[in-house]
């Protein structure tokens, strides 16, 4: 507590230093630029109600003289350029219909800047107040009737000078902030909601260093075949060359539960082309999830996992024993490279537990062991829920058969971790490296098995691998017969899942270095496979405003 005290009372020095030049700026010379404001373009986003430079999440916005607008809980109005780590002004032209325990927020970076708190607390209500994942606490700052009349139109202004993040008002500053207290990077999206209000929005402008996003060619895109959303990508490889992308359609909504189907796309020309969307496995309303495939080495077939309940049941009431049913496990075959499929095979008596409540799969992290002692053994990550338990235990499930039948291995514990990876090391043991969901520990879990992935010790985190809480993969890869590389993928982000990132180890895992942005902006869960000369594709969830828009896929080149 004492060097936290020390920390904030720096801050708060560094921030009345910044005070006087900062008021100087805004009051004297609002058009001035500093040194290091020189390179600094400008952006129109808005003006007189014409959206230039936006992108509209959730609903289009309502046109109106000069004016755009929108209220209710959901819709976002982004700006359609990715924000560089960089000094910055913005000012927006806008009013908002109520104060009054009631607010609207501006989104940048996994920040969110509130125009009215409706806390019950007098000290804390309708004020302005910052949120971070970055702070312990919600920051609270004047009353927002000192500043806003209902239906009246304000200049809103943001301004960062250097680590310096200013909030004003028709030119009367509301708060300085120390960037280093919030989420960093500090670059991304920027954003306004009408939460639990109603906005206009008149002119909206920006000056500073921004770039467009990625381009989007979507595999598979929302609303295709009547789709609400896809997620949960997995790719394969047959003998053959062809690529199989595999992927949930999400009905009604991007939710992990309700009508989800597991769909399926064929390339025959390495992701040129791409065939009709095909679905392989659906139970009329209900969820069928996690598609993980592995291909027999021997025979060529292709096994196929995955996890089934009612629609109607949501996670956390399978969690707490209150759902109608429970999460079951399923099993599907193809012997001729993805053509056609066996129905699916339950086998949750074989691969779950009486006392677990939840089930989930590392759905990319299925591997087919090389080394002599459990020569082909089919060893998949995953997951479950145990009864009287708020966390989540990794385990792993493995067939000595060829997919024929399955055997549970032992739980790794402690818990507080879910989806996980799966790489055979030279000497045969097995290392799981696996999603740790402790909110203070960003990093990654690492566990290793010396028979067969069975049983794991030697649980630690990796230090190395930080960022957001996500699926990530892990493969090794073996180049022109000389040593293993590790390639691991996940968003590189510690607040959100943004910019996922592909990193090496020439070491075994021992050390990572980036290698290669996948995708700079949201994006979330991938599989990757990587060929001995270096070429890459990927499959990915990711979009210009949030990482669930479609699941791209991407082949490229690696250095």
């Amino acid at each position: 507590m004492v060097k936290n005290l020390v920390f904030k009372i720096i801050d708060t020095l560094k921030m009345l230093a910044l005070l006087i030049p900062l008021f100087s700026l805004w009051a004297c010379q609002p058009d001035a630029t500093n040194e290091a404001q020189v390179k600094l373009r400008d952006l129109t986003i808005i003006e007189n109600g014409q959206q230039l430079n936006t992108n509209a999440l959730d609903g289009d916005w309502i046109q109106g003289n000069g004016f755009i607008e929108k209220s209710g809980k959901g819709p976002v109005l982004y700006v359609d350029k990715y924000v560089e780590d960089a000094d910055f002004e913005m000012s927006i032209n806008m009013s908002l219909d109520t104060i009054g325990k009631t607010t609207a927020l501006l989104l940048f970076f996994h920040n969110h800047f509130g125009f009215d708190s409706n806390s019950k607390e007098e000290d804390k209500a309708n004020r302005f107040f910052l949120y971070s994942p970055a702070l312990d606490s919600l920051l609270y700052f004047d009353k927002t009737e000192a500043f806003i009349t209902p239906g009246n139109i304000f200049e809103f202004k943001v301004t960062r000078v250097s680590d310096s993040l200013t909030f004003s008002i028709d030119q009367k500053r509301i708060a300085t902030i120390n960037i280093k207290q919030l989420t960093y990077p500090f670059q991304g999206n920027i954003g306004l909601r009408p939460w639990r209000n109603g906005i206009k929005i008149y002119d909206w402008k920006f000056k500073g260093q921004y770039s467009d996003f990625p381009e989007l060619d979507f595999l598979f895109a929302r609303g295709e075949a009547g789709y609400n959303c896809f997620r949960i990508p997995a790719l394969l490889e047959t003998p053959s060359g062809d690529l199989l992308a595999f992927a949930e359609g999400r009905q009604n909504s991007c939710q992990d539960n309700g009508d989800v189907d597991l769909v399926l796309k064929r390339s025959t020309d390495k992701g040129l082309t791409w065939s009709p969307l095909e679905v392989i496995w659906e139970d009329g309303g209900n969820t069928c999830s996690y598609p993980t495939p592995i291909i027999d080495q021997q025979s060529g077939r292709i096994i196929l996992l995955g996890i089934g309940q009612l629609g109607i049941d949501h996670f956390q009431d399978i969690y707490a024993g209150k759902a109608e049913g429970t999460r079951r496990v399923y099993v599907m075959y193809s012997e001729d490279e993805g053509k056609s499929w066996s129905a699916a095979k339950e086998i949750t008596s074989n691969v779950k537990e009486k006392n677990w409540t939840y089930y989930g799969l590392g759905y990319t992290g299925a591997i087919q062991l090389k080394q002599e002692q459990y020569k082909d053994r089919i060893l998949i990550p995953a997951y479950h829920g145990e009864v009287g338990s708020t966390t989540n235990f990794v385990h792993t499930i493995y067939s000595d058969d060829f997919g024929d039948t399955w055997q549970i291995g032992k739980t790794i514990r402690p818990g507080g971790n879910n989806e996980a990876e799966l790489i055979e090391l030279p000497n045969g043991d097995i290392q799981i490296n696996m999603r740790n969901d402790l909110p203070h520990e960003k990093y990654r879990r690492i566990a290793t098995s010396a028979d067969g992935g069975v049983n794991f010790e030697k649980l630690h985190f990796d230090d190395e691998l930080d960022g957001s809480i996500c699926l990530a993969n892990l493969i090794a890869v073996e180049h022109d017969g000389k040593a293993i590389t590790h390639y691991y993928c996940s968003p590189d982000n510690l607040w959100g899942r943004e910019n996922l990132t592909l990193r090496t180890s020439e070491n075994l895992g021992e050390n990572w270095e980036r290698s290669k942005v996948l995708f700079r902006g949201p994006s979330a869960y991938s599989d990757i496979i990587i060929k001995p000369n270096k070429e890459l594709f990927a499959l990915i969830e990711c979009g210009d405003v949030d990482p669930y828009q479609g699941i791209q896929f991407i082949r490229t080149q690696l250095d």
